[in-house]
């Protein structure tokens, strides 16, 4: 049989496994009690839990009848005031106890009347401070209590507080974790945990129930927000990275985080949560529709051109055939814009993007890259249908188009290049090509749709270069250009009468270049009236040094339809005519018969300011237009210059001759001298000296040369 000190050591070593393992406080505390009862041999026992802030006693007891004890609690006080007694007379602290020797006969009196005759009281403390109380009594005659007996009692009271402390650690943790949902359950957050091991969701709040549906316990997170949703969770060291997420059934857009952190088990799990940001979202596709589509017609825009281009040559790698990018620019939209205003012309460019949009159902994307600029991208398909693609998009431009119950047509030139399947073609140099493809389609005529080939590239390369040098030299002072002087000749003496002033120039990289050439990108650039400015000066410079050197010889200059339009130019020709000294009647203006019938009345008025200051008016490439008579009868002009089309075949053709004669005469009859230009040998020249022809001008008497040239081969002879 164990003794009582062996029992006592094995019931204290399995209470105190109670520390441990035991959550249950209630149930721990009764197990304590039962071992306290079997041990003392009481009939009795209970843990009384002073309540301070309610004033009241909490017990956990064993055995039947132990409410009685509770029905007279100043037996308790009476045990209390035993205590502080006994305490300090047998030094025994936190202990108070009787038995039939030492008990006081008014606690004997009350223990009676509940059929008790003994007890031992000990004090539970906690902190310092006393939190309850252990009771156990006895109702036994001449009842003693041994002192490993009270022993014990005390020994089973530190348990207990070991109990209390982790009761009331796990009842702190029990309140942070009631709070800790009570605030996920109320911010309008998705938040889950998943078990890392099986991934697994042990956790929701009740916004991710409100979205996925309460059954979500237990359950993958791919199986309530689809395959993929979380990484593999095996790896609890792996770096997660959020992303964002669409939830299809709400159409709602959420920032996905995750965390791997410790559970309240001490598990490692992942945290996830999931944060709406549909608002986010749906102002970021705003801020990216503006950006990336136009806003006039909601076609998408340069911008999204170049970002689609590489991704349309990846999708397209693997597949066969060609395909086009097909440029458009209306023809002269600006003339819309200035004549009917920008709302009309806003409308139209509507109009024009409705229709391109048609195309969109043959495969085709369509944007708009510019002012009247706009792109069109067609499937990899056969020539066959990609040329009725081609044909359907200029016979669109060339049909009558209705805007704001307005008719009217607006034609466009296209550029396009083609693209194989396959090929690692480069946006920028796509755009170049099909850009160049425009400007081709533009010079000739507009209202082309012009392919791209090399050529063209050669050629636009030429222009842009011919165009550069050209600017550069103007304003260094036109450098690289020169006044070179043909001669004019009297045909009945065969001597010079005058002379006409011819700009050429020679560019850097291409050497010189015909005026039929850079004439035309001057005019493109708004060079010409600086160009021609300068050519008219150093003309009538000239000129004085000749007629200082004694030679009074007529300079002949043409003029272009830009400077002729210009509001200021009579006011510009008057001054160079002050500053360099020259004698008006010295100087010839001529202007082409094409310019002259262009505005009638204006033309007319501005030759006559021209002829008021003494200046003699020529009218170049005569018969070549429309209305040559009457431009004799209306222009106030000294001389007609009969075009080189109507000389190079005077010798063959006889018909031509008999025009010829009648222009003299009629010319002869209005006071006017008639020059033949192009004239290129001799037999030209005596036909045309029998026609009364006034001046020859031609290669036949010389070409244009320096002025330096022209004075040792024409004026030191004079």
């Amino acid at each position: 049989m164990k003794s009582s000190k062996a029992l006592r050591s094995e019931i204290t070593s399995d209470l105190l496994k109670l520390l441990q393992h035991s959550s249950f406080f209630e149930n721990s505390c009764k197990i304590i009690l039962e071992k306290l009862c079997s041990f003392s041999g009481s009939n009795v026992a209970c843990i009384a839990v002073i309540n301070e802030s309610k004033g009241d006693i909490t017990s956990y007891e064993y055995a039947a009848g132990i409410d009685k004890l509770f029905e007279y609690h100043n037996a308790i006080e009476e045990a209390r005031s035993l205590y502080s007694t006994i305490a300090e007379q047998s030094n025994r602290t936190g202990m108070a106890y009787y038995d039939s020797k030492t008990v006081s006969e008014g606690c004997i009196e009350d223990f009676k009347k509940i059929g008790y005759k003994g007890c031992i009281i000990s004090a539970v403390k906690i902190e310092g401070r006393t939190s309850a109380y252990i009771i156990i009594a006895s109702n036994e005659d001449n009842c003693e209590w041994s002192d490993n007996t009270i022993g014990a009692v005390q020994d089973f009271g530190k348990i207990i507080a070991g109990l209390w402390q982790n009761q009331s650690s796990q009842d702190e943790l029990h309140q942070t974790l009631k709070t800790f949902r009570t605030v996920l359950d109320n911010i309008d957050t998705c938040v889950f945990v998943c078990e890392k091991k099986s991934g697994l969701i042990i956790y929701s709040n009740r916004r991710f129930s409100d979205l996925c549906g309460e059954n979500v316990i237990s359950r993958t997170p791919s199986d309530i927000l689809g395959d993929d949703f979380l990484p593999d969770c095996d790896d609890a060291t792996a770096e997660l990275k959020g992303f964002e997420y669409y939830h299809d059934n709400t159409k709602q857009w959420f920032d996905v985080t995750f965390a791997t952190i410790s559970w309240t088990d001490g598990s490692t799990v992942l945290l996830t949560t999931l944060y709406d940001i549909s608002d986010k979202v749906e102002y970021e596709k705003a801020i990216e529709r503006q950006a990336l589509f136009d806003q006039l017609t909601g076609l998408p825009n340069r911008r999204k051109l170049e970002r689609d281009f590489s991704e349309l040559v990846k999708i397209r790698k693997d597949r066969e055939g060609s395909w086009y990018v097909i440029s458009i620019d209306l023809d002269d939209f600006k003339n819309l814009n200035d004549t009917r205003g920008h709302h009309h012309g806003d409308a139209h460019l509507k109009r024009v993007a409705d229709f391109l949009r048609e195309f969109r159902d043959r495969g085709c994307d369509v944007y708009r890259i510019g002012g009247d600029e706009f792109v069109v991208i067609t499937a990899p398909d056969t020539q066959d249908r990609i040329n009725a693609v081609l044909k359907e998009l200029s016979d669109g431009f060339n049909r009558e188009w209705q805007v704001d119950a307005n008719s009217y047509y607006l034609t466009a030139s296209m550029g396009i290049t083609e693209i194989t399947c396959g090929e690692d073609a480069a946006y920028s140099e796509v755009m170049k090509q099909v850009d160049m493809a425009v400007f081709q389609a533009k010079k000739l005529g507009k209202n082309n749709a012009v392919k791209y080939h090399s050529d063209i590239g050669e050629n636009i390369y030429r222009h842009i270069e011919i165009k550069r040098s050209m600017i550069s030299d103007v304003r260094n002072n036109f450098r690289n250009f020169e006044v070179r002087y043909q001669p004019i000749i009297n045909s009945d003496t065969e001597k010079i009468e005058g002379c006409e002033a011819l700009l050429r120039w020679k560019c850097d990289k291409f050497g010189p270049i015909s005026p039929g050439e850079f004439i035309p990108v001057a005019e493109s650039n708004g060079l010409i009236n600086q160009i021609g400015e300068f050519v008219l000066k150093s003309a009538a410079l000239q000129c004085r040094k000749w007629i200082d050197m004694g030679h009074s010889l007529r300079v002949n200059v043409n003029l272009s339809i830009e400077q002729l339009n210009q509001p200021d130019f009579p006011e510009k020709v008057r001054e160079i005519i002050n500053d360099t000294a020259v004698p008006s009647g010295n100087l010839m203006l001529e202007v082409t018969e094409s310019m002259a019938i262009n505005d009638m009345n204006r033309m007319k008025d501005i030759l006559n300011e021209f002829y008021s200051y003494g200046i003699h008016i020529a009218l170049d490439d005569f018969g070549t237009g429309y209305s040559s008579l009457n431009c004799l009868k209306e222009m106030p002009l000294n001389t007609i210059k009969i075009d080189k089309t109507f000389i190079d075949d005077i010798v063959e053709n006889p018909s031509t001759i008999k025009f010829l004669r009648t222009i003299v005469s009629l010319s002869h009859d209005l006071n006017m001298t008639v020059c033949a230009e192009g004239v290129e040998h001799r037999e030209q020249f005596d036909l045309l000296k029998g026609l009364n022809i006034d001046v020859i001008q031609g290669f036949y008497f010389g070409r244009p040369i320096s002025s330096k040239e022209f004075e040792k081969k024409f004026l030191e002879k004079a």
